[in-house]
């Protein structure tokens, strides 16, 4: 799998992705994998699961990702993402950015999760993760981490404070998950 994450607040969007690559039989084939892409300075899309299969939704997107809002993005990449073709593949995206409001916002897409669009008020901040193959295993060791993490982020000062939750979130859940590795990509607007 892979593992991303993503911090909205009002005034910032901050994406981190792990950068393993593997095989859908599970072989590494790359330590250095992009999982994200930002299609313009005020958005940024990141993905989990067969990065081919994301790659291809992305492409085929109904909407011009460069030019077309938030919304419309995230329900093109949900209609592609949940039509027979994917079916039996765990894929998800996470879009981030400013909406057709102009305001922050975070959104989720995935065929095996529930989705989820929320905006960033005030000093809210919005929070999504996605990939490892312990998330949805109860796994306890995973419930610590993210509760550490969630905890580290109740204590941030700065957008720095972030990043530094966000890549220590991230290479905790690489010692539990060997699908996710400590070479992190990072994007911050």
């Amino acid at each position: 799998m892979s593992f991303v994450t993503a911090v909205v607040g009002a005034n910032f969007v901050s994406v981190t992705a792990d950068g393993r690559g593997r095989t859908p039989e599970g072989v590494i084939i790359n330590e250095n994998i992009l999982k994200f892409v930002r299609p313009r300075e005020n958005l940024v899309i990141a993905y989990t699961g067969i990065k081919e299969a994301c790659e291809d939704i992305l492409a085929t997107c109904k909407v011009d990702i460069k030019k077309g809002g938030l919304n419309t993005i995230t329900k093109s990449i949900n209609e592609i993402l949940n039509s027979d073709k994917y079916e039996g593949t765990k894929l998800s995206f996470i879009v981030a950015g400013r909406n057709e409001q102009n305001i922050n916002q975070l959104s989720t897409i995935s065929n095996y999760e529930r989705n989820t669009d929320e905006i960033a008020i005030g000093n809210e901040m919005r929070i999504a993760h996605s990939g490892s193959n312990k998330i949805n295993d109860n796994n306890i060791d995973f419930i610590k981490i993210h509760n550490m993490y969630m905890e580290s982020l109740k204590n941030i000062r700065n957008i720095q404070d972030v990043v530094n939750a966000q890549f220590s979130f991230n290479n905790s859940v690489a010692e539990i998950d060997d699908s996710v590795n400590r070479n992190i990509k990072h994007v911050i607007f």
